[in-house]
């Protein structure tokens, strides 16, 4: 592999990697908001997005995350998360 090539796909590389860490760090504070304060009013349509999008994270690289904005039961805020997730796919179903 010719240089130039090995530096635009080491570019392509680092600007997915850093799309990816926006989009978890947004994900997480988003969930860990909603998670926080249940009584928050926030759509069914965005939350079910940010939903779509969590169901398609590395759980492990969230936790962390999670971690750092201060979440200590990562596992009771997926279980959390979860459930209220489910209501949201049904309510979506349903209308």
């Amino acid at each position: 592999m010719k240089s130039q090539d090995r530096q635009a796909l080491d570019a392509q590389i680092t600007e997915i990697t850093d799309e990816n860490n926006l989009t978890l760090k947004d994900v997480a504070e988003v969930l860990k908001n909603y998670y926080e304060n249940p009584n928050m009013i926030l759509s069914n349509e965005i939350f079910g997005h940010y939903l779509k999008v969590y169901k398609g994270l590395n759980k492990n690289y969230l936790k962390e995350e999670l971690k750092n904005l201060g979440v200590t039961d990562t596992e009771k805020f997926f279980e959390t998360v979860d459930k209220l997730g489910e209501g949201v796919t049904s309510f979506c179903e349903e209308g």
